[in-house]
């Protein structure tokens, strides 16, 4: 996990409910990740509907 070390972790999901449950089994295990890493530190988690790689490739190709 990026969270160990005390960073964002950004989950997409379609499905809120999805990507709640991942959200929810992370917050649920960082603790128990994060004691067993030599300067861990709990990072955070946002969730989200939208993917940034979806909407970038709905950007119009750069002319050369």
């Amino acid at each position: 996990m990026f969270a160990d070390r005390g960073g964002l972790v950004r989950i997409y999901d379609k499905s809120a409910q999805a990507g709640e449950a991942a959200r929810a089994y992370v917050e649920k295990n960082l603790p128990k990740v994060v004691a067993k890493i030599q300067g861990g530190k709990p990072g955070s988690v946002a969730v989200t509907r939208s993917s940034p790689v979806r909407s970038a490739s709905r950007r119009s190709p750069r002319s050369g």
